[in-house]
């Protein structure tokens, strides 16, 4: 009984050792991220800056919304702390002003670019985490005005491209091992292309499927993995057979 009780408790060890190896080995991932930006470029003193002396204006309409996306993929190098970077568009934002004398000026935004961020995760269960996460983007701006009237351009298209910082809040829900949902609001700081810097705030649901290494949590039927308050916790789950080890478990934990 007693040499029985060893066997019981090495097993138990390897089990232990072959989970945590999968767990801190690290993942590769992917995903997507659709959801809405909210521009904070400052219209007024844009419009100011480009219809001249002179010219007044006297009705400004602003549209500050639009649908923004993400493709992005990283690297989880454990249950705290993952590197991803992607490609984002932010939309675009613009503007209507009249003036007096009559005339009139249209501006539009567009903002894309790519980040690199750190992302930093808390478990709270084995399916829902805290996020944070601080990056550096390399965002482009794109402008376009059209004027009429007494209001005269001298560049109507500038365009900039300008190394910023993002930062951002969320939680991860994971529905299984191939595949979490993401909620995040994150704030670009961006520059506006015409001497002003801004930021756009956005708010995403993101779908993320992990690839590249298949763990032991989810290629095991056999095995049942948690973790909590930082113990991990392993479980045969065989009660048809009392628990007991066949070809198919030994060959899980080989992989």
């Amino acid at each position: 009984m007693k040499k029985l009780h060893l066997i019981c408790l090495a097993s138990l060890a390897a089990l232990s050792s072959s989970a945590l190896y999968a767990q801190n080995a690290g993942q590769y991932y992917g995903g997507l991220s659709a959801g809405q930006a909210e521009s904070k470029i400052d219209n007024d003193r844009i419009n100011t800056a480009l219809i001249g002396a002179g010219v007044t204006s006297t009705v400004t309409t602003t549209d500050r919304h639009d649908p923004a996306y993400k493709v992005f993929g990283g690297y989880q190098f454990n249950p705290y702390f993952a590197i991803e970077g992607g490609y984002f568009n932010l939309g675009k934002f613009g503007f209507d002003s009249q003036t007096t004398p009559l005339g009139s000026l249209n501006g539009q935004f567009r903002v894309d670019g790519i980040n690199l961020d750190l992302v930093g995760s808390l478990p709270v269960n084995d399916q829902l985490s805290l996020m944070a996460r601080m990056g550096v983007i390399n965002g482009r701006s794109r402008d376009n005005f059209t004027s009429t009237g007494a209001v005269v351009l001298s560049n109507s298209n500038p365009e900039i491209t300008k190394r910023d910082y993002k930062a951002g809040l969320g939680f991860a829900y994971k529905f299984s091992h191939s595949m979490s949902l993401r909620g995040e609001i994150e704030r670009y700081k961006i520059n506006d292309a015409v001497g002003g810097k801004a930021n756009i705030d956005l708010a995403t649901l993101s779908l993320v499927f992990p690839f590249g290494r298949t763990s032991l949590q989810s290629m095991s039927k056999s095995l049942k993995i948690s973790t909590q308050g930082g113990v991990q916790t392993i479980t045969l789950s065989r009660p048809d057979v009392r628990n007991a080890f066949n070809d198919e478990v030994i060959a899980e934990l080989k992989n």
